[in-house]
């Protein structure tokens, strides 16, 4: 492992625990730890591949849309039937 990504990896997480409302914003409600580790692959990742460590906005955007797709519970439905005084109304 590199030094250099272990601190800026160490500097990212700092930089949030001291504005928690900045990572609130970013992360929106997934947990932190969560998101800690996979900015922490992905320097990791790039370390490895002998590429810059430190992450664009747009690999960070990438992480959070993996994040929310892995971790979002889907949405019920709607319900195909409507109660009317009439009695029910399927809609379709």
């Amino acid at each position: 492992m590199n030094i250099d990504c272990e601190i800026y990896i160490k500097n990212f997480v700092t930089f949030f625990n001291n504005n928690p409302t900045d990572l609130r914003n970013l992360i929106g409600d997934v947990q932190k730890d969560i998101f800690y580790g996979k900015v922490r692959d992905m320097v990791h990742k790039k370390c490895d591949e002998g590429e810059e460590y430190i992450l664009t906005q747009q690999e960070l955007l990438k992480i959070l849309v993996d994040i929310h797709n892995q971790y979002s519970k889907p949405k019920d439905p709607e319900p195909y039937v409507q109660m009317t005084n009439f009695g029910p109304l399927f809609l379709n």
